[in-house]
């Protein structure tokens, strides 16, 4: 086969058939042939090459812009952050605003809890693989759940919530039900007497009721309780698209606060799906705390609480301790 022949037998040849003259021109390399070896190269006009990268960046362009319009996962370490000042303007009457409570809004007292310079930062992730093979252990984390004291990550919670809701969206606090939560008497007016206590406030009232379960005949499903939503037997995911289904008024823009990156991940991949604009704020407050744990006080609540299922306050333990 002469060198004429394979470039007329080349698949694409006719894209670049035409007259070139005055054109400035480039080459394209053409692969080495399997049967001669040897390697060709075919004219391509600059204009069409342009158009082309236009072309794809045209393309790329689009993506990047669908891809903001749907969703930011945004993260904050205050609810006093630009990134808040930036984002409040856009919430309105037409926003549901969920709001994770542990960690979010509320963290223990104890510094056993801190997450600053802190060797016992796992302590309740312990507890909770210990009872995955011993059911019992959540006897044990109900007891530390109910007993230890808690406080607001940060006291602009306050105004903030008050104020998502005077611009007229619903605001609505968002709390995972584990197997400990379940052995708390009535766990949904505990955490909600706790909260009131602490003048956090919800949009009360969803369809004209203040308490209700998603679905009557479930008696393991999500439950609205003034104001909060705990998930039941299904998860977070699964609950903001039962409570989408119920509410009378859908919105068109969702905002979620979480201390966990993963939960907003998996609410992004959601709403992706339904159209709906979408902020998640990764809120680390938390993590900003100061104050870091005495290891001999932290031994002795850990030890006290395995033991015994009683909790110790800071204070508690250090008098028991003399110091």
């Amino acid at each position: 086969m002469t060198k004429v022949d394979l470039l007329n037998n080349l698949p694409y040849k006719e894209e670049f058939e035409g007259n070139t003259e005055g054109s400035t021109v480039v080459y394209k390399k053409i692969l080495e042939d399997a049967g001669t070896g040897l390697m060709y190269k075919l004219p391509l006009e600059v204009g069409y090459l342009r158009g082309l990268i236009n072309k794809v960046l045209l393309s790329l362009l689009c993506l990047v812009i669908s891809y903001v319009g749907y969703g930011q996962i945004i993260p904050t370490y205050s609810v006093d952050s630009v990134t808040m000042k930036n984002l409040l303007p856009k919430i309105d009457a037409n926003t549901l605003v969920l709001v994770n409570i542990d960690n979010t809004i509320i963290t223990p007292q104890s510094k056993l809890f801190r997450y600053q310079d802190n060797s016992y930062i796992n302590f309740t992730k312990y507890l909770y693989s210990l009872a995955v093979h011993n059911s019992s252990v959540n006897k044990t984390i109900a007891q530390l759940i109910e007993h230890r004291q808690m406080m607001l990550v940060e006291s602009k919670w306050i105004d903030l919530i008050n104020k998502m809701k005077q611009q007229g969206a619903m605001v609505l606090g968002l709390q995972e039900i584990t197997p400990p939560c379940n052995l708390i008497e009535n766990y949904e007016g505990w955490l909600y007497t706790l909260l009131y206590k602490l003048n956090i406030h919800f949009t009360n009232k969803v369809n004209d009721k203040d308490v209700f379960r998603f679905n009557p005949s479930d008696a393991g499903g999500p439950i609205f309780y003034l104001g909060i939503i705990f998930t039941g037997n299904i998860n977070k995911v699964k609950t903001l698209i039962e409570f989408l289904k119920i509410i009378p008024k859908q919105p068109t823009k969702i905002v979620i606060f979480a201390n966990n990156k993963k939960d907003l991940e998996n609410m992004d991949s959601y709403l992706r799906m339904v159209d709906i604009e979408y902020y998640g704020i990764e809120y680390l407050g938390w993590t900003r705390l100061p104050g870091s744990p005495d290891h001999q006080i932290a031994e002795l609540q850990q030890d006290v609480l395995l033991n015994t299922g009683q909790w110790l306050e800071d204070d508690i333990a250090a008098k028991m301790l003399n110091k």
